[in-house]
């Protein structure tokens, strides 16, 4: 199979807009893989290359296997997912598993009331007030706000501008807890942004002006359209940042100890510093720090996966509400410090990942209605 071909099939699956010929395609191509493990390179090149394999994932499973032995990681609970998940998770998953075939223990987890994972949809707001709901399936013109045309296909939500003494009018676009925007929103200038959970970004329906300026809530990924000549800002609280030539993911939830801006491609300046692909910068109480990071975690969200790399519960868990959509009680402060490793991914009920986190740990997650409260095993 082509790795085209391949990549519009898991993209269709993890959607859930696969047709039954499609997912029958898809089930046909793993079930002649016969994966071995002295088979890991021959497997790679039959699906086109490492490159097919999402955001390296390739590279990050043989430094796992290599290097982490000793680190809590989260192991998939095969039972629960079709067979043809296996294929798209077994890089994925972060754990070598399929030389393996032990039947999975029994889950710990504790279940009053399952919860279902988060979904594609936010809302647009428009300067006259008038609410707009979108997910996926939108065709056509949506509205029209001056000369400016908004319109959805399968790919964006885009921005059509060509009036530059247009009046500038702001829109919004929302996610609540539990949603995450159903594709990108292309602004006028052709920048592209994807929102998070519980985010939002207010703009312009034009940019005339000297600058390009915008203001984020919460998580928003960036692929920046550059023009040295009209430069792109994002304001974030008191903190701006500006691209210079970028593809960047920005942290700003109130709940977190800092803002985080960490840069994927080109460069960016933020709190008088300049940084490079690979780096973050941090900014706390006014006070900012450059530091190696881990893109492809940061920016995990994006391909529906929560990555965890030696990460204090407390940290992950507040991903995890805030995609559930849900409460998180610890039984003892010291529980949120307990650190986890691994990667899974965001689109199952919320008791199969407390399940994975149980097996690894000593920490148990009872789930009553939509809270969780972390307790002693």
């Amino acid at each position: 199979m082509k790795k085209e071909r391949l990549q519009y099939l898991l993209d269709r699956y993890l959607d859930n807009d696969i047709t039954n010929s499609e997912f029958e395609e898809l089930d046909r191509w793993y079930h002649q893989l016969h994966i071995k493990g002295a088979d890991l390179e021959a497997w790679a090149k039959e699906v086109g290359g490492r490159e097919i394999l999402l955001d390296g994932l390739y590279l990050d499973l043989l430094r796992q296997i290599e290097e982490r032995q000793k680190v809590r990681r989260l192991k998939p609970v095969w039972k629960y997912l079709p067979r043809v998940a296996a294929a798209v998770l077994f890089f994925a998953s972060g754990v070598y598993f399929a030389s393996h075939k032990k039947p999975a223990a029994k889950s710990l987890a504790v279940i009053q009331h399952d919860v279902s994972p988060g979904h594609n949809r936010a809302t647009l707001t428009l300067a006259n007030g008038q609410k707009i709901i979108l997910t996926k399936g939108l065709k056509g013109t949506l509205a029209q706000q001056g000369q400016t045309i908004i319109t959805a296909n399968n790919q964006d939500i885009a921005y059509h501008s060509n009036n530059k003494n247009e009046k500038i009018s702001y829109n919004i676009l929302t996610t609540a807890r539990g949603e995450q925007s159903p594709y990108p929103l292309v602004l006028a200038d052709g920048t592209k942004v994807w929102l998070d959970a519980a985010s939002s970004i207010t703009f312009p329906t034009a940019f005339n002006g000297v600058e390009r300026r915008v203001r984020v809530t919460g998580e928003a990924y960036f692929e920046v359209k550059h023009n040295a000549a009209q430069p792109f800002r994002v304001q974030v609280k008191d903190q701006v940042i500006e691209d210079i030539g970028t593809t960047f993911n920005i942290n700003a939830y109130d709940d977190e100890p800092v803002i985080q801006t960490t840069l994927v491609e080109g460069s960016v300046r933020t709190a008088g510093l300049v940084i490079k692909p690979g780096q973050s910068v941090r900014v706390s109480a006014g006070n900012a720090i450059v530091i190696k990071d881990d893109v492809e975690q940061v920016t995990a969200w994006r391909n529906g996966q929560f990555r965890f790399d030696d990460e204090p519960l407390e940290s992950l868990m507040r991903r995890v509400a805030r995609w559930y959509d849900v409460k998180i009680e610890y039984e003892q402060e010291n529980y949120k410090t307990e650190t986890y490793a691994g990667v899974t991914t965001r689109y199952a009920n919320v008791s199969q990942l407390c399940s994975k986190l149980e097996k690894v740990g000593d920490l148990k997650f009872e789930i009553e209605g939509r809270t969780i409260r972390v307790t002693a095993k």
